[in-house]
């Protein structure tokens, strides 16, 4: 079963405006349990699929927590293309802010970002992000580190994204893991192909200027 894993996953990292415009998804809504008749299988099921990547920059540990502070706590890098509103939520007690793209005044992304820990001694930050916009719901949970290394600081995702999948013909467990490894595989190779273009624009900027 072939599932088009990456507008889900640039949906929900958004590594530039290109990777949100996308209105269609290639999955369906999420059927309601009123929806599927006793006995019979839903049309999708709700699965989590985890992420846990990295890559090692040479760039000091501080230079990659400020890259991570500034893109995800500032959402520095959705102001560009996004209307972002910090939230006014006692609950977002780290801040948080939603933020909503549109295309042609139809809103195509609406997603509200939650901040649910910033650590600046473990260079740590992590979120939480649902997708108000997207069929059937999409909710994330991330988090980012600046890791010390003995030469480099490596940069570190793992990310759980919780999103509705169609269900397999067979109904069959072992083919559901089937389809969440493949999806998992391919959110890798976008992630740290995300990873990489971090890492060749810091270590940019951390070389000497020519003379």
């Amino acid at each position: 079963m072939r599932i088009n894993r990456r507008n889900i996953v640039s949906l929900a990292l958004s590594s530039g405006a290109t990777a949100i415009a996308v209105p269609a998804f290639a999955f369906s809504q999420a059927s309601r349990a009123c929806d599927t008749p006793p006995g019979t299988l839903p049309k999708t099921l709700k699965v989590t699929i985890p992420n846990h990547v990295a890559v090692d920059i040479a760039a000091t540990p501080d230079e990659v927590w400020r890259a991570i502070r500034e893109e995800y706590g500032e959402a520095r890098k959705f102001r560009a293309f996004a209307r972002v509103e910090p939230l006014d939520d006692p609950a977002a007690i780290f801040g948080g802010y939603r933020m909503t793209v549109e295309n042609e005044g139809v809103v195509v992304d609406d997603r509200i970002i939650h901040l649910i820990e910033r650590d600046e001694k473990a260079m740590r930050l992590s979120l939480f992000a649902n997708y108000l916009q997207y069929p059937g719901g999409l909710e994330v949970y991330a988090t980012y580190h600046a890791q010390q290394m003995a030469t480099r600081t490596r940069y570190a995702i793992d990310c759980f994204t919780r999103v509705g999948i169609p269900t397999p013909a067979s109904g069959k467990r072992e083919d559901v893991a089937a389809a969440v490894a493949e999806l998992a595989a391919e959110s890798d190779k976008y992630l740290i192909d995300y990873l990489d273009s971090i890492r060749t624009r810091l270590e940019a900027d951390a070389r000497p200027a020519p003379h």
